[in-house]
């Protein structure tokens, strides 16, 4: 197999992802990108030899066809690649903390303030991320989320704690 053959990564997430939530603007959101990068990637994948289409009906894409199987397809092998990077991980994962917050509370408060928690606990690898999207913990590799609520309703089976009133 010629490797040069392959479609950009980049081409291939967008596509799983906007088939995955029918949705490019939703896609572009979990990648961190514009609504027109994702119909750009997609773009360059239907320019390829093999098509995989992509029905838009409103709001909604839907893959059909032989996109409907090309993203099975596509969501099982960046699923294989994503493994032995997790396996790497637990390595030290006992050592590590992903905090997921909001940019602009990650920018007011928290990067004030985390230098003495670095110094105190030297153990462990702090990484914050700062999005204003909400985490799923069965997909995103964060332990720690911390998001601002007035409602008191929270996804069920996640343990939720006040820190500030």
């Amino acid at each position: 197999m010629d490797l040069r053959q392959l479609p950009a990564l980049n081409a291939l997430r967008a596509f799983e992802a906007a088939a995955r939530h029918e949705s490019f603007s939703r896609a572009a959101d979990e990648l961190f990108v514009t609504h027109g990068a994702v119909s750009h990637q997609i773009r360059a994948l239907r320019s390829r030899p093999r098509r995989h289409a992509i029905r838009s009906r409103r709001q909604t894409r839907t893959p059909v066809g032989h996109g409907r199987q090309y993203a099975t397809e596509v969501r099982a092998t960046l699923s294989a690649l994503a493994e032995p990077r997790a396996a790497c991980a637990q390595g030290n994962g006992d050592r590590r903390l992903v905090v997921s917050m909001l940019s602009s509370f990650s920018a007011r408060w928290v990067t004030p303030r985390i230098g003495g928690f670095i110094e105190e606990h030297p153990e462990i690898n702090l990484e914050l991320l700062s999005t204003n999207t909400l985490t799923d913990f069965t997909r995103d590799d964060v332990d720690v989320a911390i998001r601002f609520s007035s409602l008191g309703k929270y996804v069920p089976g996640l343990h939720a704690e006040e820190i500030a009133r």
